[in-house]
């Protein structure tokens, strides 16, 4: 019994590891394709761009053009930059002249993230090529895609925490998940690294794309070391007040 605690116990340990791991990749990439993380992006850029182009007085008559359109119909269709845009008229009358290029911005992002494809992710992803296959990644069907494989992933991490938590005796119920989450909390410390090598990415990219990881390694490290803490202060306590203690 003892010789299966102990292999259940190692066991449990890797694959507890390695699930967390792997699915922290996907669930990250779940959060940094989230909408609302994303289309303020996209509003910032386009409203700079348009900033550098387009004076304010030009803005404004954009926007009565814009108004008298929507006296006809609800939405607003123009071509701009190879793709249809289509802006809610109701949009448009609560917004001033100096935020319609955010609207823009937030109406390009939206063609982006909600176009349809006709093919699994992965197909799509292996047809994909240049542009194409980076608005698949950061569409709602890629948003979708990483929240399933997280999923699957979540379902490996508890299957193999219960039996880690089934082999462990006493406090290492709580030592030993809490040290798996301080290694693969670890990785925080890396960023930055890693941001290092984004080549050409500009910084404005690669500071969105890594914060959704930032703060699942700090969480992920900082628990891990209180749950692995409080484990071993409660077996040191158990040590000292004379109870028959196992080995951790």
């Amino acid at each position: 019994m003892s010789a299966l605690r102990g292999v259940g116990k190692y066991l449990g340990c890797i694959f507890f590891c390695i699930f967390l791991a792997l699915a922290v990749i996907p669930y990250g990439l779940y959060k940094f394709t989230d909408y609302d993380h994303l289309a303020p992006f996209f509003a910032d850029v386009v409203k700079e761009q348009m900033g550098d182009k387009v004076s304010a007085d030009q803005l404004a008559l954009i926007r009565s053009a814009l108004l008298i359109s929507c006296k006809l119909v609800n939405r607003v269709e123009f071509p701009l930059e190879n793709q249809e845009i289509v802006i809610d008229c109701a949009k448009v009358k609560e917004t001033n002249a100096s935020e319609l290029p955010s609207l823009v911005g937030v109406a390009m992002f939206e063609n982006i993230y909600y176009k349809v494809y006709n093919c699994n992710f992965m197909n799509c992803l292996n047809k994909a090529e240049g542009q194409e296959k980076f608005f698949l990644l950061i569409s709602k069907k890629a948003h979708d895609f990483y929240f399933r494989l997280a999923c699957y992933l979540l379902a490996g991490i508890v299957m193999s925490l219960a039996i880690l938590v089934i082999s462990s005796r006493r406090w290492s119920k709580l030592i030993n998940p809490g040290i798996c989450m301080v290694i693969v909390g670890l990785n925080y410390f890396f960023l930055n690294y890693f941001k290092t090598q984004m080549g050409d990415v500009p910084e404005q990219v690669s500071e969105i794309i890594f914060s959704s990881f930032t703060s699942i390694f700090l969480k992920l490290l900082i628990s891990g070391a209180v749950l692995a803490a409080v484990g071993i202060i409660l077996h040191l306590i158990s040590k000292k007040n004379g109870q028959n203690q196992p080995k951790i």
